[in-house]
């Protein structure tokens, strides 16, 4: 998925930007698709400019070494199943 976040997403972004004529795009990610943007927007923030919003639909992630305040909020979703 590193891979995908660093070289395709970017390369799919610009290519919809410059097809469609748009300078900002809705980016609506599906599991993978949730994880590719995060590395993205994590390795390559210039793409922030690029992006209205993100929308994360089932995001795969793995909390298992998160800090902060998402740890134990994260638990809680364990909880609700």
């Amino acid at each position: 998925w590193h891979e995908l976040g660093i070289y395709d997403t970017p390369a799919i972004i610009d290519y919809i930007l410059k097809e469609t004529n748009h300078t900002k795009l809705i980016y609506i990610g599906f599991s993978q698709g949730c994880t590719q943007f995060f590395v993205m927007n994590s390795l390559k923030p210039e793409y922030n400019d690029k992006i209205i919003t993100m929308k994360a639909l089932a995001p795969a992630a793995f909390t298992a070494h998160m800090g902060g305040l998402l740890k134990p909020i994260s638990s809680l979703v364990q909880l609700g199943r």
